[in-house]
């Protein structure tokens, strides 16, 4: 992987080692690329980084992250640039399976006769005992690649005794935890370029007037990427042309209040995140054992 990479250059990440000038083609990018590696930021580069280092490993991978911020299209996209990528990939929410139908997934892994990648979302939620069939897997010789992925900071939950610490332990060598959002606002044009090369099959991207970006930026996306992608989905698709500030939803728009011609609103909306942090402070013990981040430490 180079030293640097163009943050339009999506040609990079393609798996096979491919290389190209500029971006790819849409159904390439769609196939391969997700916007989410995107972006000049540090985060953004070393997130390529830590990325493109699973994708020629054979060994199980966690992901961690805030909900939203593209757990599931890494793992597909390690899975679609590994040596296994043209066999099943297999998605599923731990959150939403009942524990039968978990342990059907345990079986099909330990059976493993068609290979490939397992994506388990949402681990947290396995009992403690499916938990240990997990580790125990992953101490054998295992012919399906497993990924897991969790909102939650799991090294806290382990700490606390509700987590295996014989499956964190043997996941903890392949771990990437993806930023939020909010601290990749230096990534916005890309991942800008990057949904309206996906919808208007354009490389040139589309222009936002100095107000509807300052909006974009100044919003704090507690959706991260994927209620970015959603929101841009809509606004690309009602406008043509340069997207203005009043093309934008209004809950996004009223986060614009001018920059430095509005000191007074900005001195009162400092003022209202201190107040509005000290309630925090009480919290951090549910921050340590449950989110990777709260509001208080951004």
């Amino acid at each position: 992987m180079p030293d640097h990479l163009d943050p339009n250059t999506f040609g990079h990440l393609m798996p096979g080692g491919a290389r190209r000038s500029g971006l790819p083609d849409v159904q390439s990018m769609k196939a391969h690329c997700p916007g989410v590696l995107g972006g000049s930021s540090s985060l953004a580069v070393e997130l390529r980084a830590a990325v493109m280092a699973v994708v020629e490993l054979a060994g199980p991978v966690l992901l961690m992250g805030e909900g939203g911020v593209g757990k599931e299209r890494i793992a597909r996209f390690i899975h679609a640039g590994s040596k296994a990528g043209n066999l099943p990939f297999e998605a599923v929410d731990c959150s939403r399976s009942f524990e039968d139908e978990l342990e059907g997934v345990l079986l099909r892994l330990e059976e493993g006769s068609a290979g490939g990648t397992c994506y388990l979302s949402r681990c947290e939620e396995l009992s403690l005992r499916l938990q240990g069939r997990l580790a125990d897997y992953l101490e054998g010789s295992f012919p399906i690649r497993l990924l897991l992925s969790s909102p939650r900071n799991l090294a806290s939950f382990t700490r606390a005794g509700l987590y295996s610490r014989r499956l964190f332990e043997g996941l903890s060598h392949s771990v990437i935890t993806l930023p939020p959002l909010r601290r990749r606002m230096r990534d916005l044009g890309s991942l800008f370029d990057h949904q309206a090369c996906e919808l208007e099959a354009s490389p040139e991207g589309r222009e936002f007037s100095p107000e509807a970006f300052g909006a974009l930026a100044t919003y704090p996306w507690p959706g991260n990427y994927l209620q970015l992608e959603a929101e841009l989905q809509g606004i690309l698709r009602a406008t043509k042309g340069t997207v203005e500030l009043h093309d934008l939803p209004a809950g996004i728009a009223g986060f614009w209040v001018g920059g430095a011609e509005a000191a007074e609103i900005n001195r009162l909306r400092h003022h209202l995140g201190a107040e509005v942090g000290r309630p925090w402070f009480s919290c951090r013990l549910d921050s340590e054992s449950g989110t990777i981040e709260s509001p208080a430490s951004q």
